[in-house]
C-alpha cells in the first residue's frame, strides 16, 4: 500500500536516488521478519500435539517448498525457459 501511495507522491529522480539504499533495507527487514516468525514458532508444542502430526506436516511442507523453489530457480535461471543470465 505504501508503495502505491508514494509512487504518486515522489518524483522519479528521488526514487532513482534512493532505490539502492531502500532496496537493501527492504531486503534486510524482509529477512528479519521471516527470522522472527521462525523464532516465534514453538516446535515443542507442534511435536506434542496430536502425536506430532502438525510437526510432520510442517516439515513435509518445508521440504516440498525447498524442492519447488530449486525447480523454479533451475527453470528460470538455468537457461531452459529463458536465456541464462550473464553475471559479471
Amino acid at each position: 500500500m505504501a508503495s502505491i501511495v508514494f509512487s504518486f507522491v515522489l518524483d522519479s529522480a528521488t526514487v532513482s536516488a534512493t532505490k539502492g539504499t531502500l532496496g537493501a533495507a527492504r531486503t534486510l527487514w524482509f529477512a528479519l521478519a521471516f527470522t522472527c516468525i521462525g523464532l516465534e514458532t514453538r516446535f515443542t508444542e507442534l511435536v506434542s500435539m496430536e502425536g506430532g502430526r502438525p510437526a510432520g506436516a510442517f516439515l513435509a511442507a518445508q521440504a516440498i517448498n525447498v524442492v519447488w523453489t530449486l525447480i523454479l530457480a533451475f527453470l528460470l535461471f538455468g537457461g531452459l525457459l529463458f536465456a541464462a543470465p550473464v553475471i559479471k
